[in-house]
């Protein structure tokens, strides 16, 4: 179990990047233990920051990222290509810039792919159960 730890930063930059090398090493740590490291993203405008530095990290650290499966734990209920999605947030700033399977991105059911945001949560809690 991580212990928790409160550490103060002097700005949403210093933010982004201790964040980005923790879970880049974290993701690192895991994948040296075997299987898919699975990782829950958010969106806003400090999670924009983070995916940002995450992508410009990307190519030094040692992540496998056929190896990494992508959650979202929270999503607004909109159109697919709506810019108010955080999944369209996400691909912009870190997806379409480091070589993840599309098979291993979940994103939330948008109201492209059905009625309700009821439907759209049972959808993805049951993709989320199947995956374990």
């Amino acid at each position: 179990m991580i212990e928790p730890q409160l550490v103060v930063h002097e700005d949403a930059e210093s933010l982004a990047a201790e964040v980005a090398s923790r879970l880049l090493e974290r993701l690192e740590r895991l994948q040296e233990q075997g299987g898919t490291a699975r990782v829950c993203l958010t969106g806003g405008t400090i999670a924009d920051a983070i995916h940002r530095e995450v992508a410009r990290r990307a190519a030094d650290s040692r992540v496998d990222w056929s190896r990494v499966a992508l959650w979202w734990g929270d999503e607004r209920f909109v159109a697919a290509n709506s810019p108010d999605r955080n999944a369209v947030q996400a691909a912009k700033a870190l997806l379409d810039l480091v070589p993840l399977s599309p098979a291993n991105v979940h994103p939330v059911p948008s109201s492209d792919d059905v009625k309700t945001v009821e439907d759209a949560a049972e959808a993805y809690t049951v993709a989320m159960r199947a995956a374990g």
